[in-house]
């Protein structure tokens, strides 16, 4: 049998470490880590990575291009002599959604007499590569909620 073990190369220096987490996905004893044991005879293990772009705190798009920092390291178990590190290819690229609404300086009604209407429009252009949705939401408040009111005085 050989021992098998995911790890960045220099996973304090890593940005990628921050993003992926590496398990493996089958069933046993080894299901949930990244390391096990491949017995002979052609044994296979399912190993699961995990990307994920909201785990680095700056909120920011990523973008790993060929990233070579994951290796696979395969030894020998009973004298656990490494007999090879094999790099795991990494390429992902995670972006936010782009939007801009147009006029970008609001819109100006200008004067109007008592019980007239004039329309104004605006648009929402997507300047992301995804789809997204919206929605536009009415905000009514009532009179008086967003006044201060004094403290009442007794004498």
């Amino acid at each position: 049998p050989v021992g098998y073990k995911f790890a960045f190369a220099r996973p304090k220096k890593s940005i990628a470490a921050k993003y992926f987490k590496v398990e493996c996905a089958d069933e046993g004893e080894y299901q949930g880590l990244s390391q096990g044991v491949l017995e002979p005879d052609g044994a296979e293990a399912e190993i699961k990575i995990l990307f994920d772009s909201k785990a680095f705190p700056g909120q920011e798009e990523v973008d790993f291009k060929d990233n070579m920092e994951l290796k696979c390291y395969v030894s020998e178990l009973l004298t656990g002599e490494e007999i090879v590190a094999l790099p795991v290819k990494i390429k992902v690229r995670s972006v936010f959604s782009k939007y801009r609404v147009l006029p970008q300086k609001g819109i100006t009604f200008g004067a109007l007499t008592y019980d007239t209407q004039k329309t104004r429009t605006f648009d929402i252009v997507n300047q992301g590569e995804f789809e997204f949705s919206f929605d536009l939401s009415c905000i009514t408040q009532h009179v008086g909620t967003g006044a201060r009111s004094r403290p009442s005085t007794s004498s």
